[in-house]
C-alpha cells in the first residue's frame, strides 16, 4: 500500500478538502465507504471514510460520524486505528463528511478466518491485542458496540487494529441510540 499514487497507472478520482487526493474504494459499510486517499500536505497514503450521501444531511448520523471521529482520533493506542482528520462538516462547500485514518492493508480478521483454523500462537497473539485495545478504550470511558472480525484490521506485522467506531458510546454524554434500538451485527452483538 505505501506509495499508492506513485506506483504508477492510478489516477485519483476527486480532491477532497483540496488535500486529500480520493483513489480506488477500499471498504463499504451500511453509512460509509473508504477510499485510499494520499494527503498532499504530509505526502503520505491514507484510508479516507465518506459518510454516504443519504445520509449526509440526517443531524443523528451527522453526530454518530462527527462522535466516532472525535472519540477514536482522542485515543493512541497500538491497537487501534489512529484517525488524522475529520472534515466536510461544513467547513467545506461541497465536501461531504469525512474521517480521514491511517491506512492498512485492508486484510481483516475476517479475511484470515476465511483461510481456516488460525494458528494457536496467532490465535492467541491477536485475542491479546484485540483485548489490549479493548481495555485501553474501556479505561477511557469508551464501548464500542460493533466488535467482530470484520472490524478488526490487520497492520502488514500481522498485528490487530480495531477500526470502526462508528456505533460506540462514551460512558459520559448524550445517548444518540433511542432505547428498544438494536444497532450492530446480530452475530456479535453480546
Amino acid at each position: 500500500m505505501k506509495g499508492w499514487f506513485s506506483g504508477g497507472g492510478r489516477n485519483p478520482k476527486a480532491l477532497l478538502a483540496d488535500r486529500y487526493l480520493l483513489g480506488e474504494p477500499i471498504g463499504a459499510g451500511a453509512m460509509a465507504e473508504v477510499f485510499i486517499a494520499h494527503d498532499k500536505t504530509l505526502s503520505r497514503d491514507v484510508a479516507v471514510k465518506i459518510l454516504r450521501s443519504q445520509y449526509a444531511s440526517e443531524p443523528e448520523f451527522l453526530e454518530r460520524f462527527r462522535r466516532e471521529a472525535t472519540l477514536a482520533g482522542s485515543m493512541s493506542h497500538p491497537n487501534l486505528v489512529q484517525v488524522h482528520d475529520l472534515g466536510g462538516l461544513g467547513t467545506v462547500a461541497g465536501d461531504r463528511p469525512f474521517i480521514v485514518m491511517e491506512l492498512l492493508p485492508g486484510r481483516t480478521l475476517a479475511d484470515l478466518i476465511a483461510k481456516g483454523p488460525l494458528a494457536i500462537d496467532t490465535a492467541i497473539t491477536l485475542t491479546i491485542e484485540v483485548a489490549a485495545g479493548m481495555a485501553f478504550a474501556h479505561r477511557r470511558g469508551l464501548v464500542h458496540r460493533d466488535l467482530k472480525p470484520q472490524n478488526i484490521l490487520l497492520s502488514e506485522e500481522g498485528h490487530a487494529k480495531i477500526a470502526d467506531f462508528g456505533l460506540a458510546q462514551a460512558g459520559t454524554g448524550s445517548q444518540l441510540t433511542q432505547p428498544g434500538t438494536v444497532w450492530g451485527t446480530v452475530q456479535y452483538i453480546s
